[in-house]
């Protein structure tokens, strides 16, 4: 759009000066005219358009794509309940036991506490043989002997991780009392305040670091 031009004074001195010489000019251009052929000029023709149709390029917007995180590395807390004298523990007794703490025998020929005492749902943690192939396989539990079991869960987990290691900490103390043996840490150490404190620990990082 041009804009309003707003003469001054003197200004519209020149324009006026400027109009009246093209009226003189014209004039003269006019009578020469007369005398000599008038040629009709030509024009070519613009067609301008109504309205021109501008095209926008569509304007491409960076859509951030957060990655998802990547699964958290698996760590194994464990538990031990050993004999405390030479005398290994005997399935009759030692199964009895597990059963009667809420843990029931099944996948992997082992023990395991299931959120619902059922044996249905989320395993919470599970009850191995702390000898070797780490079985707790058995066919008549009277003939079945260890030196002792590990209680075992992972991070991460079901349900509120230290409050399944509560649960299994008090089994193991359970089953420790009812078969005479001692609750030992995964280095097969006495279990004690220390490092109590340390699982619990290594729980509540694991927490942090995988929120």
């Amino acid at each position: 759009e041009i804009p309003a031009f707003v003469a001054t004074k003197t200004e519209e001195d020149v324009v006026e000066a400027v109009l009246q010489e093209s009226v003189d000019t014209f004039a003269e251009n006019e009578t020469i005219a007369e005398k000599e052929e008038i040629i009709e000029p030509v024009f070519e023709t613009t067609v301008v358009p109504e309205s021109a149709e501008v095209e926008i390029a569509p304007v491409m917007t960076e859509v951030a794509v957060e990655e998802p995180k990547p699964e958290p590395e698996m760590q194994v807390i464990v538990l031990n309940v050993h004999c405390a004298g030479e005398e290994p523990f005997i399935g009759t007794k030692l199964f009895d036991s597990l059963q009667q703490n809420g843990l029931i025998y099944g996948e992997m020929n082992i023990f395991h506490r299931h959120v619902d005492l059922s044996g249905n749902g989320k395993v919470l943690f599970s009850v191995a043989n702390m000898m070797q192939p780490g079985t707790l396989e058995h066919g008549d539990p009277a003939e079945f002997s260890t030196k002792g079991i590990s209680f075992f869960m992972t991070l991460p987990c079901y349900g509120e991780a230290d409050q399944n290691f509560n649960l299994m900490l008090r089994i193991a103390q359970q089953v420790a009392d009812d078969m005479g043996g001692n609750v030992l840490d995964d280095q097969r150490n006495l279990m004690t305040p220390d490092r109590l404190a340390s699982y619990r620990r290594q729980i509540v990082e694991f927490n942090a670091a995988n929120a």
